[in-house]
């Protein structure tokens, strides 16, 4: 299933799938969390945000992110003050 999604895109599938928001980021580069029943996988948080190439993404992220900017921070590796300070985020 991971491999259409990522074929397909995941902005589309989760669309289709009736993702609901979790919290948004008034700036788009910080984005949405956003969660969807995704059969038989562990994961159902997406961060979909619009990255450095001005194209909007949707990758998974941590079931425990509570808000897009801890999800994009967990997702790096740093503090939520270090991510909230970075240019451009892809």
């Amino acid at each position: 299933m991971r491999a259409g999604c990522e074929i397909l895109g995941w902005l589309p599938v989760l669309q289709a799938l009736g993702m609901q928001v979790i919290e948004e980021n008034p700036n788009p580069m910080f984005g949405k969390l956003v969660q969807v029943d995704l059969p038989d996988s562990p994961n159902s948080r997406f961060l979909i945000a619009e990255c450095g190439t001005n194209r909007t993404i949707a990758v998974p992220v941590s079931s425990e992110a509570k808000t897009a900017v801890e999800a994009g921070a967990m997702s790096y590796g740093v503090p939520v003050e270090v991510y909230k300070m970075m240019k451009i985020r892809t």
